[in-house]
């Protein structure tokens, strides 16, 4: 199905690539599966930087995000992605307060070793 996206993208076929959008929607929701670093590298590789195919990989792995995973193989995964990624899910964290920074600050206090 990617492989059709992409002739569509090659065609300007704004139709055809919808279509194909929609089937992978379809397959992601139905399935439950997201495509891996193998499959997202073809779309960074074969696509523009504001193709809606991109777009639509970040959102899939942000709904199926698996964080083992991803931690797992985030080398193999497009830098632009895993920028982009940061990106998406930073924009969905609501800022914390400062009594909630000063709380963490503990955790960057080095312990002193005596001497």
């Amino acid at each position: 199905m990617v492989d059709m996206y992409l002739l569509g993208d090659m065609l300007d076929d704004i139709k055809l690539r919808n279509k194909v959008l929609a089937a992978l929607t379809s397959y992601v929701v139905l399935d439950r599966i997201q495509p891996g670093a193998q499959e997202i590298s073809v779309f960074w590789d074969r696509t523009t930087p504001n193709s809606p195919l991109r777009k639509w990989t970040v959102d899939v792995t942000i709904m199926r995000f698996n964080r083992k995973l991803f931690q797992d193989d985030i080398a193999d995964y497009p830098a632009e992605f895993v920028q982009l990624l940061a990106v998406e899910l930073m924009q969905q964290i609501p800022p914390t307060g400062s009594k909630a920074f000063q709380a963490k600050v503990r955790g960057y206090v080095e312990v002193e070793k005596d001497v």
